[in-house]
């Protein structure tokens, strides 16, 4: 088997692969949540100009809006996919499950609506099937790629799953702090030795555990644990993989152009919208025009200039 890393066994690993997506997918998820999502990335998508100052930068990044394009081909293609209602024909808990999957949603048709826009922008989206600890009927849960901190395959098989999660916990009265969690599922490793005294080995039990972080947030002890009557990881992976890459990669790219051109645009638009026209070091003589008689008043001073300022006061050009 492959030698395990050092810092591979410690609960808040993280496997390289999830940075990895977490990297390629910035943009479409950044995209998909909107304008604030998208400023708070800075210049990573929105670069500032080489004669542009740090106070010009924020001015222009706090009036830059995204147009939601991204998000409506998104919700125009979830939509389209189930625009009728998913049936379940099979019986016993699965019939169950259908009335309400999940805890927060109240029909199948939008869980895998949901799940299915999750598809789209992530690349991947999974499905966890899990249960009250105290008893009760099992429910699903989407699981995003980015709660996936860890996933390990043996010949094939997912025989370790950790996810990250958050918990609530009470701090004074009318109060309480949100702290990390780490679910984890993982097959019982099993060693035999056959009567030629070969080693071999297999997975049985799926076991589970929860671990959570202190109140200062520096140790994680075990909270809970137990085992699962199945011999797999009970979660559904899009295609097969844990993570997976943005499927409308060309559109996030298109929608990032628009980002950048449009915070120009809107930026110039702010300074020129009311321009103001004023002169300064203007010197006038009153000339005849031979012909009419009329009389004009004709500038004589070459130090004279013309300033447009906008309503703040700052000059956008000014012409001599």
């Amino acid at each position: 088997m492959t030698e395990i890393k050092s810092d591979s066994n410690e609960i808040k690993f993280e496997s390289p692969e999830r940075s990895v997506w977490l990297t390629s997918t910035l943009l479409s998820r950044s995209l998909y949540a909107g304008s604030q999502a998208m400023r708070d990335q800075g210049k990573t998508f929105l670069p500032q100009g080489a004669s542009e100052s740090d106070e010009e930068y924020s001015q222009r990044k706090a009036e830059s809006f995204l147009v939601p394009a991204y998000k409506k081909v998104v919700q125009l293609l979830s939509g389209q996919a189930f625009k009728t209602d998913v049936i379940v024909k099979a019986g016993g808990v699965f019939e169950e499950i259908a009335k309400q999957p999940s805890i927060n949603d109240d029909s199948i048709t939008n869980f895998c609506k949901k799940s299915f826009e999750k598809d789209l922008v992530d690349g991947c989206n999974h499905i966890l099937v899990d249960a009250p600890v105290d008893g009760g009927r099992p429910f699903f849960r989407s699981i995003s790629p980015e709660s996936i901190s860890s996933a390990v395959y043996d010949q094939g098989k997912l025989v370790c799953l950790k996810i990250d999660e958050k918990f609530e916990e009470k701090d004074g009265r009318f109060s309480s702090n949100q702290l990390n969690q780490w679910r984890v599922f993982e097959l019982e490793y099993i060693e035999s030795v056959d009567d030629d005294g070969a080693i071999t080995y297999s997975y049985g039990q799926c076991k589970w555990e929860v671990w959570r972080e202190g109140g200062t947030g520096s140790t994680e002890t075990l909270y809970d644990s137990g085992y699962l009557d199945i011999d797999y990881i009970p979660i559904a992976l899009f295609s097969g993989a844990v993570y997976g890459e943005p499927l409308l990669s060309d559109l996030a790219d298109l929608c990032e152009a628009h980002w950048q051109s449009n915070s120009k645009q809107t930026f110039i638009l702010s300074l020129a919208r009311i321009p103001i026209l004023f002169g300064k070091m203007l010197d006038f003589e009153i000339k005849v025009d031979p012909e009419t008689g009329e009389q004009k008043p004709v500038l004589r001073t070459s130090m004279r200039r013309f300033i447009h300022g906008n309503q703040e006061g700052s000059a956008l050009s000014w012409t001599e």
